[in-house]
């Protein structure tokens, strides 16, 4: 019975656990995507240095989020995301709004596409 008792514990941690760290991904995803709009918004409008404070929030909301996904995620798309909020407010200062644009675009793309590869559904298990 004891056995029982500490399979079903170990069960519930690691479901906890996944769950847990499912529920900061999405958290990190809808605080993202404001900024992500917002920062869109100000390389059409040209207003580069309102894009560099925005990119400057999401580099420390990333900062904030990203060691707790260091445990479940793929390695190279964190790498990947944290290459492009490190770069966006040097795009924004010394780089022009097209290119600015074409950055967030980026980072905004492999937000959605960690989302996406860490949802537990049947083609991500199997």
């Amino acid at each position: 019975m004891k056995r029982m008792l500490i399979a079903i514990a170990i069960v519930l941690a690691i479901l906890g656990s996944s769950s847990f760290t499912l529920w900061r991904f999405y958290r990190m995803e809808q605080e993202a995507a404001p900024m992500l709009q917002a920062m869109q918004a100000c390389a059409d409008s040209e207003d580069l240095p309102e894009a560099v404070i925005l990119a400057e929030q999401f580099r420390d909301l990333w900062t904030e989020y990203q060691p707790s996904f260091v445990r479940v995620a793929r390695r190279d798309s964190l790498e990947r995301i944290g290459r492009c909020a490190a770069r966006l407010p040097a795009l924004g200062q010394h780089g022009d709004s097209a290119e600015f644009a074409a950055a967030v675009q980026e980072l905004a793309y492999c937000i959605n596409e960690l989302w996406e590869s860490e949802l537990p559904l049947p083609r991500n298990l199997f």
